[in-house]
């Protein structure tokens, strides 16, 4: 069923962005919520190219949709808690992002989060 729920396509034209902005946070905590709940779904949601495109369109390269990176986060987060195989992966993309996001100073919001759940999986990134 995993599957089926990723298989979408979220159009970003400048029209789709209010209906963006209020439908997937709630779509993306329809997800988190069963990441939390099944190791095995949030396996093939970290390892789905949909959740890939996700998150650099609508967390890494966005400022439109922070309510949408918020979850994503999460999501990651998630992921790179269990271990998942890729999680140092994840941890790359965010470093790259967090250095971008440092090297602009324009996304006050984005390097907290990002420095905090750096920080807090700091061993990950080193093996």
């Amino acid at each position: 069923q995993c599957q089926r729920m990723l298989d979408f396509f979220v159009s970003l034209s400048e029209p789709q962005i209010p209906y963006n902005q209020s439908a997937l946070p709630s779509f993306y905590s329809i997800i988190h919520a069963g990441c939390e709940h099944n190791t095995a779904f949030g396996d093939r949601v970290m390892d789905h190219r949909n959740f890939d495109w996700a998150t650099q369109h609508l967390y890494f390269d966005s400022e439109d949709y922070k309510g949408v990176a918020e979850v994503l986060n999460n999501i990651v987060a998630l992921g790179v808690k269990r271990r998942h195989p890729k999680a140092k992966y994840w941890l790359d993309r965010m470093l790259q992002h967090y250095h971008k996001m440092v090297t602009r100073l324009n996304d006050q919001w984005n390097l907290t989060t990002l420095y905090n759940l750096i920080s807090g999986h700091e061993e990950d990134m080193h093996t």
